[in-house]
């Protein structure tokens, strides 16, 4: 497979990821994490994906939740 090909199927995963994570809904803000802005990053490279979110006071509390909502 060529450079192109890997770098069309990590941008495609990418937009993937986003879409899934803008149905989880930030239960303080009631938007979802896309709209709430609180998505900083998403990466995909060989398969794998690193995504940092920045969430605020009082959304920190609810971590440990989200991070078992993202891994389904």
């Amino acid at each position: 497979m060529n450079t192109e090909s890997i770098e069309h199927i990590n941008k495609v995963a990418g937009e993937e990821i986003r879409n899934s994570l803008s149905k989880i809904i930030d239960p303080h803000l009631g938007k979802d994490l896309i709209e709430a802005g609180e998505v900083e990053d998403v990466k995909v490279h060989e398969g794998a994906a690193a995504i940092r979110i920045l969430l605020g006071y009082p959304a920190a509390s609810w971590t440990d939740e989200l991070k078992g909502l993202i891994s389904r």
